[in-house]
């Protein structure tokens, strides 16, 4: 399935595509409404992220309803937002959660839950963890259902993914910066909650190992742009950056950053100093805007000899 929906296909769009479905229906029925409406539930998607509403097309878009025990009560695969809206779910009354995808093709991958793992073992991850590919977005919703009411709910979605970028002041000339990431999770259970209570838990298994794009020097700085990547484990504190600086004589100059954990839909920047480089140093985060933040330098140094 290959979408034509534009991101314009928005929740407001959802919505009055919903609502002239049900008036269709109803209309046909001489404006009885008919009993099978009771208790049904239609999906919209907005974006929580003001930038992915603008940039966003929506290419596809699944949904998976599990219902107070977590079990699994449907799995639905649609073309875009629209289709998505015109559907409706009747359900037995009670408490249910949606979870919906977008945009979730390769190199993304999805291993469904069981009837064992019920809605904990629903997890999105990737092919390859430095694949760094277009966005994937999830979001969900606590539904209750009540048996004489019908509704549109809001599924607002997030990445899936982190963005890392690194920019290192004052290098000098002809040098070059080779990074690799630790503590990067393989991949994220949509329907867990985390520490603070927001769905998308990050899963305990890691990548040991991730090497970003090479950058070199360019009027005194080297910058290795955006990459994608899963958040970070789930259980480790910190991400973990190691940083190997080749100078122009071949000299090689190595660093271990111990940064702020990444999140779901994260974007984080690290700013350095290449005259501040020492083995082993830790950043702290200072917030940018509402979904970036920057992580720098504040002074403490873990190496025993310095």
């Amino acid at each position: 399935m290959r979408a034509r929906a534009s991101i314009f296909t928005g929740i407001f769009i959802n919505a009055v595509a919903a609502f002239l479905a049900v008036a269709v229906i109803s209309l046909s029925c001489c404006k009885i409404r008919h009993s099978d409406e009771n208790g049904s539930v239609s999906v919209a998607l907005s974006f929580a992220d003001d930038e992915d509403r603008r940039m966003t097309s929506i290419n596809e878009v699944g949904l998976w309803i599990f219902d107070g025990n977590g079990a699994r009560v449907g799995e639905y695969a649609y073309s875009g937002a629209a289709e998505l809206a015109l559907q409706r779910y009747h359900l037995d009354p009670g408490g249910y959660l949606f979870v919906t995808s977008v945009n979730l093709t390769d190199p993304f991958v999805c291993a469904d839950p069981t009837k064992t793992t019920g809605s904990e073992g629903l997890m999105f991850g990737l092919k390859s963890p430095a694949s760094s590919p277009a966005h994937a977005f999830y979001g969900v919703t606590e539904v209750l259902v009540r048996g004489d009411k019908s509704q549109v709910i809001n599924s607002e979605l997030g990445r899936i993914l982190s963005e890392l970028a690194i920019k290192v002041s004052g290098a000098p000339p002809g040098s070059s910066l080779k990074a690799t990431i630790r503590s990067v999770s393989v991949g994220l259970h949509p329907a867990q909650k985390d520490e603070d209570g927001h769905y998308g838990l990050a899963d305990k298994d890691e990548i040991r190992s991730i090497n970003l794009p090479e950058g070199r020097e360019r009027s005194d700085s080297i910058i290795i742009p955006v990459t994608r990547l899963m958040p970070t484990a789930r259980g480790s504190r910190h991400t973990i950056i190691d940083l190997a600086f080749t100078l122009a004589n071949g000299k090689v100059m190595e660093c271990s950053i111990l940064a702020p954990a990444m999140r779901p839909s994260g974007k984080y920047i690290l700013l350095m100093e290449y005259a501040a480089m020492r083995p082993t140093l830790i950043v702290e985060p200072y917030k940018i805007n509402e979904w970036t933040e920057g992580w720098r330098f504040n002074g403490e140094i873990l190496d025993p000899d310095d």
